[in-house]
């Protein structure tokens, strides 16, 4: 369960995994005084994003990292070095 209380931060938890789908575990560009690049599609991390409440009502599972209740499923990609994100799916993994 996600906890949070301050009503004036905007605190989130956010968990992360790289994209079973992708066909690319790893990033395209990942070299010395190079900008990184791991596109994969638009769509090389999976983030489960949650915000906290007093409550403690949203949550995410960790033991299949699939199941959450109140949050939002986001696509992370990295082109020339800048974090791209974008509302996303939940993985549809064979594990």
């Amino acid at each position: 369960y996600v906890y949070g209380n301050n009503p004036e931060e905007n605190g989130h938890a956010y968990f992360l995994q790289t994209n079973c789908q992708s066909g690319h575990p790893a990033p395209e560009t990942y070299l010395a005084n190079q900008a990184l690049e791991w596109n994969a599609d638009q769509a090389a991390v999976k983030a489960y994003r949650v915000k906290g409440t007093q409550q403690g009502n949203a949550y995410f599972d960790l033991k299949d990292w699939k199941n959450g209740k109140g949050g939002t499923w986001w696509d992370w990609s990295i082109k020339g070095g800048d974090l791209i994100q974008k509302i996303g799916n939940a993985p549809v993994c064979n594990q």
